[in-house]
């Protein structure tokens, strides 16, 4: 499923991914970036198809760590440091940026 975006001037960001709003506050691009790959699906580029961690599989998964591991390897292979991934049964928490960040 295409993911839609919407930025505002006040720097908002306003993703649908699969029916869900996500609305990131402040974002920067790392933020951005990290949003379309962990939503999408590998082949929802074209011209990057591996790309894509399609997090909304992961809703009836009891095991986070394969989830963590997949999510690390998209960052970094986007060129984000990856510092530290959480995820529980109710959020996700994502510490990684660009080392220019």
């Amino acid at each position: 499923m295409p993911v839609s975006a919407l930025l505002s001037k006040d720097k908002v960001l306003f993703l649908i991914n699969s029916g869900f709003l996500i609305v990131i506050l402040n974002f920067f691009i790392a933020a951005q970036n990290q949003a379309f790959i962990i939503g999408s699906y590998a082949g929802a580029y074209k011209l990057a198809p591996t790309v894509g961690v399609g997090i909304a599989d992961a809703l009836n998964d009891e095991d986070p760590l394969l989830w963590r591991i997949e999510i690390a390897k998209q960052l970094r292979a986007d060129g984000q440091i990856v510092h530290s991934i959480q995820i529980t049964s109710t959020d996700m928490i994502i510490n990684a940026n660009y080392p220019s960040e």
